[in-house]
């Protein structure tokens, strides 16, 4: 899950890849 890998790794390179998730999300969404 997004979320659980954004708190596991705490990192800006997770929080990259958790925008990236959320515009997946985003698409799907649509």
């Amino acid at each position: 899950m997004v979320v659980r890998r954004w708190f596991d790794g705490g990192s800006t390179v997770d929080l990259g890849a958790l925008v990236a998730d959320v515009r997946r999300w985003s698409s799907f969404e649509l």
